[in-house]
């Protein structure tokens, strides 16, 4: 599961706790999950406006229209590839290359080992009727030069890169030298 449907479920969890059960979730989040940043932006937001019923309406408003924005920013852009690859399972991603189906001419999906969660995101697409090819982990470096776009989903964004899933950096770079 991803980060951003992790905090959705927790979003959803939280609706009715009290405020004890949210200020020490937070933390046990942070450390079960260290480099998502959703639970350090999380934390923040609790403490620069409290926890009550108000600020946890907030943030689900926040968490809900967030997800739908990048996805609506992310059409325009990726609307001109047809063949994407794909590491990992990010249900923003999912949600973007679904809304892009049509344009969409097939889908390269690691394995995204051990949890297999790639193989989760292929079956997911195929149900949208996507034309989805899964592969090794090992092997999707190899198949970089198949593809117009490699659409990844982020853990944590920072000012020059991005956290993703450990051999990201590998498929990046090899990205970079294929062109």
């Amino acid at each position: 599961m991803g980060s951003s449907a992790l905090l959705a479920e927790y979003i959803n969890l939280i609706q009715t706790a009290n405020q004890e059960y949210i200020e020490l979730s937070v933390p046990l989040m942070q450390r079960a999950f260290p480099v998502m940043a959703v639970w350090h932006f999380t934390e923040a937001f609790f403490k620069k406006n409290g926890i009550t019923p108000d600020s946890v309406a907030e943030l689900t408003q926040m968490v809900r229209h967030g997800k739908r924005d990048v996805i609506q920013n992310a059409l325009q852009p990726l609307g001109r590839f047809k063949r994407f690859l794909t590491y990992s399972r990010s249900s923003i991603v999912e949600a973007t290359l679904i809304k892009l189906n049509e344009e969409v001419e097939r889908v390269i999906c690691a394995e995204s080992l051990p949890a297999k969660e790639g193989l989760e995101l292929a079956n997911r697409l195929r149900g949208a009727r996507i034309s989805v090819h899964t592969v090794p982990d090992i092997e999707l470096v190899n198949h970089v030069r198949d593809v117009d776009a490699i659409v990844l989903g982020a853990d944590w964004l920072r000012q020059d890169d991005f956290v993703n899933k450990f051999g990201t950096k590998l498929l990046v770079e090899q990205a970079r030298t294929s062109g």
